[in-house]
């Protein structure tokens, strides 16, 4: 396949829209697949065979962030930018933490609760977070808002490790609807 070429047909279902082929590549397994594609390349119709290797539907991090994403619940109520590896170093924090500084707490719109709950917990703007639920290897912030969407529960309660002033505390977070 090459750019410009034009998807006519992707194994059994004609292709009209972006969603036709999510529609096809949603239903092959993620171990490895091969589909076949019509396509018409300088006006001129052709079939190619796409294989697609194991782990395909395995993206980067950074690939798991969609505009859907910010609809979906529990929310964790904060975020921020990634601290950059020379503030990392002067704080004393490992280069292979994710650190981000809490830049804000959500406390406003219809999802404010969540930066309420956040707050109640203890989380402070400003605080640097060194993980959450455990983990400390988010590629982005953007990667931590998709995973605590995707793997937190309502009712359960996040651990939370902050830095604060230079001592580092760990902040229980309710998880809420």
């Amino acid at each position: 396949m090459r750019a410009g070429d034009r998807i006519v047909r992707l194994g059994a279902r004609t292709v009209r829209t972006e969603g036709d082929v999510q529609w096809v590549l949603d239903e092959l397994p993620g171990e490895g697949a091969t589909v076949t594609a019509s396509i018409e390349r300088s006006g001129k119709a052709r079939d190619i065979e796409l294989t697609l290797p194991p782990g395909w539907r395995v993206g980067s991090p950074d690939e798991l962030w969609r505009p859907t994403l910010w609809r979906l619940d529990p929310r964790p109520g904060f975020g921020g930018p990634l601290l950059p590896p020379e503030e990392k170093e002067s704080r004393g924090i490992d280069a292979d933490v994710s650190a981000f500084r809490i830049q804000y707490l959500v406390t406003w719109g219809d999802h404010a609760r969540s930066g309420v709950n956040a707050r109640r917990a203890g989380l402070r703007k400003n605080d640097v977070v060194l993980s959450v639920g455990g983990r400390s290897d988010f590629r982005s912030v953007l990667h931590f808002h998709a995973w605590f969407r995707l793997t937190r529960n309502v009712g359960e309660t996040v651990p939370v490790v902050v830095l604060r002033k230079g001592e580092q505390r760990t902040i229980e977070l309710p998880v809420i609807e």
